[in-house]
């Protein structure tokens, strides 16, 4: 509270400077007050305000104030952009900022504006664009020698090909990042790069076996550390990995740890997404009515949080449900529901992916040619985003409303999607397309 009341009395000072700038006419120091004004809203984690807030100060930057200093404040509002989820204006302010950068040759401003336009693009779901941000970062960082900043960019890295659906690669930046936190004896990091080679192991590369065992060693390291918040999620991380080798109860005394974990924290977000895991393992265990109370409920705690991505994965996740209980018309209307926030998210890949489960609702409805152009459309923009994975799974599914509308070249979408997959090295992948 102490600390609120400081923040509070710092922002009725700031806006007492931007009054006494605005009545003299003083465009350079109204501007800098409008600043001051927005850090002291961001500080009381008004986010809204303190955009606004920069949003008028910046053309009084560009006015008054050097290029230096104009990019400066660029970056910051990109970075509250950012906490935002305002994706789309993130990146338009960011690339500015890093084109001001380079013109005035600031290296330093460079690499951040690089470091933060790789994060915004994989939130935004433009991978590609992603990767080339990062990856030009990283070739600063070895030129200036800086190994603990790689370690970090390497994982940021690996998580935007991780998106992508490019798994050798992500293996790749997660190993590299390992060596480095050992290098730098960095237990928090490496746990947390632990805890992404589990995950692709587990969930990419279909090696749940060897994916358990990185994040048993992140658990142990989190544990050591009394990190609760990582425990929780390795735990979760444990449980998905337990199910996929077939251990249903090992797996569910994992998630009803973490849930334990997450209820005492009080993280509703990490409630929400344990409680929508457990979900998926009791219905499979046939028990599909408790499995619809926990999506439903992990859909309100992060309804009531403001969490619009986390919503979205919960509304994909109960339609799915629906659509195997045999009701796929409420499961159209809730992938509908997660299409228009991913739109509303400018989250490209999510919005392909949403598009593909409503192709899958509308041929589940017998309404096969409706899902072809629907399937149609996901193509279109897994192409534009370069995943390839992606496209091939819709591809498959094309093959499938072909079959069900009586068209001759029936195999034509499921070759073409099992080939995309083998030629990217996706064997497993192909398999199962090909099985399916």
């Amino acid at each position: 509270m102490a600390e609120d009341d400081k923040y509070w009395a710092q922002l009725a000072h700031a806006e007492q400077l931007l009054n006494e700038a605005r009545s003299r006419g003083d465009k350079q120091a109204e501007g800098d007050a409008g600043i001051f004004v927005g850090n002291s809203y961001a500080c009381l984690d008004q986010m809204a305000e303190a955009i606004t807030t920069f949003e008028q100060a910046i053309p009084l930057y560009r006015e008054t104030h050097t290029s230096a200093e104009t990019g400066k404040v660029l970056l910051q509002l990109g970075s509250f952009l950012l906490q935002a989820e305002r994706f789309s204006q993130a990146l338009s302010v960011l690339e500015e900022a890093l084109a001001i950068a380079k013109e005035i040759e600031d290296g330093q401003a460079v690499l951040e504006c690089l470091r933060r336009l790789g994060v915004v693009s994989t939130e935004a779901g433009q991978l590609q664009k992603a990767i080339s941000y990062h990856q030009e970062a990283l070739t600063i960082l070895r030129i200036n020698g800086d190994r603990e900043t790689e370690m970090h960019e390497l994982g940021n890295l690996g998580g935007a090909y991780a998106r992508l659906g490019s798994s050798r690669e992500a293996l790749a930046c997660h190993k590299q990042a390992l060596l480095i936190a050992r290098e730098f004896d960095e237990p928090e990091s490496q746990a947390l790069e632990l805890g992404n080679l589990g995950y692709t192991y587990t969930e990419m590369l279909g090696q749940p076996e060897i994916g358990i065992g990185y994040f048993e060693q992140a658990l142990t390291i989190f544990r050591t550390h009394d990190d609760q918040y990582n425990e929780a999620k390795t735990l979760g991380n444990i449980g998905g990995a337990l199910w996929k080798l077939e251990c249903s109860q090992e797996a569910l005394q994992a998630f009803e740890q973490a849930r334990l974990i997450a209820t005492n924290l009080g993280d509703r977000g990490l409630l929400g997404g344990i409680s929508s895991k457990i979900g998926v393992i009791y219905n499979a265990l046939g028990r599909p009515d408790e499995a619809l109370r926990l999506h439903q409920r992990a859909l309100l705690l992060d309804q009531g949080r403001g969490d619009r991505q986390a919503e979205g994965v919960h509304l994909n996740s109960l339609g799915l449900l629906q659509r195997e209980r045999g009701n796929p018309e409420e499961a159209l209307k809730l992938h509908e529901k997660a299409l228009v926030l991913a739109r509303e998210r400018k989250d490209r890949l999510d919005e392909a992916r949403q598009i593909g489960n409503i192709a899958g609702d509308l041929t589940a409805l017998g309404r096969a040619e409706e899902g072809f152009i629907q399937n149609k459309q996901a193509v279109a923009i897994f192409q534009e985003l370069g995943d390839i994975l992606g496209e091939a799974r819709c591809y498959v599914n094309i093959g499938a409303n072909y079959v069900d509308m009586g068209i001759v070249y029936t195999n034509t979408g499921i070759t073409y999607g099992v080939d995309l997959a083998r030629k990217n090295g996706e064997e497993k992948l192909g398999d199962y397309l090909i099985g399916s």
